[in-house]
């Protein structure tokens, strides 16, 4: 395995969220490769810091603005589902009657 390799799979292999195929090839590269080593062990200091912060949670009038926001952002989604929707089915209309004409 290449350092671009491992850099690619880093995340996922402090997150052990690898398949043990690929965790073991992580590990044999880790053997040899004394800079892949250090980025490990920066991201777990960096995982351990994140944990250890103190938790606060959001403010009620945050979690209402974002909660409007996503209302918001799912409707305009859904609109915008429809619109596809209903340009596909024209397009494919218009397509169909082309061929029916000689």
């Amino acid at each position: 395995m290449s350092c671009e390799h491992f850099e690619r799979d880093l995340e996922a292999y402090v997150d052990r969220e690898l398949d043990a195929g690929a965790a073991m090839a992580c590990r044999d590269h880790l053997i040899d490769c004394a800079e892949c080593c250090r980025r490990v062990a920066e991201r777990g200091a960096l995982g351990r810091l994140v944990r250890s912060a103190p938790f606060y949670p959001a403010p009620d009038r945050l979690r209402t603005r974002v909660s409007a926001q996503m209302r918001r952002s799912n409707s305009v989604r859904r609109v915008l589902s429809w619109a596809a929707a209903a340009v596909l089915v024209l397009a494919v209309a218009a397509g169909s009657r082309r061929g029916d004409q000689p």
